[in-house]
């Protein structure tokens, strides 16, 4: 029988870069489809990472996070962060893992060359030209479409603050 005694760690605080979390247990990201159509938080996104940070994790991850809700989409109705409109709900997220005693995180993506053409309006984005075969549960069959990105202007070094979201979104 495991005692609790080998892991005696893990239900002790733990403080990175200023901020402590209650305990080492995180909340892995997950897609879970709860924001509308355009990436808007809904109370059921909202319910739901309350009810993540009620389990007693220190952290909870929202998964699949959109970065470019143009070229960017890899799921239908997850949160997109790319609009000044979105600020509001994320608030409303941040506040529900606090107050449940947990703080959040975002895994922050950009499908590439794996977007569905039917989430994007245009043609899809990818650092190489390799092509990504279809996947046989894609709606729509794999067009070939690609942008070959080789400015190095287009780097950005790991905590580099970014800029806010356009104006016009």
């Amino acid at each position: 029988m495991l005692e609790i005694q080998t892991y005696r760690h893990v239900f002790t605080p733990l403080k990175l870069r200023g901020v402590t979390l209650k305990n080492r247990l995180g909340f892995a990201p997950m897609v879970c489809n709860q924001c509308t159509i355009d990436g808007t938080v809904t109370d059921a996104m909202v319910e739901f990472i309350s009810m993540q940070a009620r389990c007693g994790a220190a952290y909870v991850t929202i998964g699949d996070t959109q970065v470019d809700d143009e070229l960017g989409g890899a799921f239908m109705a997850t949160m997109n962060i790319a609009r000044h409109s979105s600020i509001p709900g994320m608030i409303r997220l941040q506040e529900a893992a606090r107050y449940n005693g947990a703080v959040l995180s975002v895994e922050l993506n950009h499908s590439g060359r794996g977007a569905k053409d039917h989430l994007i309006s245009g043609p899809a984005i990818a650092p190489s030209a390799v092509c990504l075969p279809a996947a046989p549960r894609m709606s729509a069959p794999w067009t070939g479409r690609i942008w070959t990105v080789s400015k190095t202007s287009l780097y950005v070094p790991p905590g580099t603050r970014f800029r806010p979201a356009s104006p016009w979104s």
